[in-house]
């Protein structure tokens, strides 16, 4: 089981997928970058499979994986609690909890960010010595 509200006061971002969902596995690599980016202290992102089976969907992850966690859902009302009825659909989930953005499909890492900017949480990049994708060194 996991529950979000320990996770309070960080902007989440889930991402509900399916393995056999093109669009899908387009997006898990810019995921895996904002992921990296901001870093856990701010940005926590979840995959959400909510229609397949634990075995389909970890020898999926053996072939794909990814550096954030994916949790299975189809025991779990979270499908209908964050209305889900394509993939991938995205909901940005602020600092205090509220719903901050929820979108169907996947158009690119500029409609990520768009929603996470809509978050208002003010994400920073992670502090490390490499620049990040549009940083530069002045």
């Amino acid at each position: 089981q996991y529950q979000l509200s320990p996770l309070k006061g960080k902007t989440i971002l889930l991402d509900f997928m399916a393995t056999w969902c093109v669009p899908c596995q387009a997006a898990s690599p810019i995921l895996a970058r904002l992921q990296k980016e901001f870093g856990g202290e701010q940005l926590v992102i979840l995959g959400i499979d909510d229609s397949e089976d634990p075995n389909t969907l970890t020898a999926f992850l053996q072939k794909h994986p990814v550096s954030y966690p994916v949790l299975l859902g189809r025991a779990s009302s979270v499908r209908e609690d964050y209305h889900v009825t394509e993939y991938p659909t995205f909901v940005v989930v602020r600092p205090d909890g509220t719903v901050a953005a929820h979108e169907i499909g996947f158009y690119g890492e500029g409609q990520l960010r768009a929603m996470l900017r809509k978050a208002g949480a003010g994400l920073q990049p992670a502090a490390s010595g490499e620049l990040q994708p549009g940083q530069s060194r002045n």
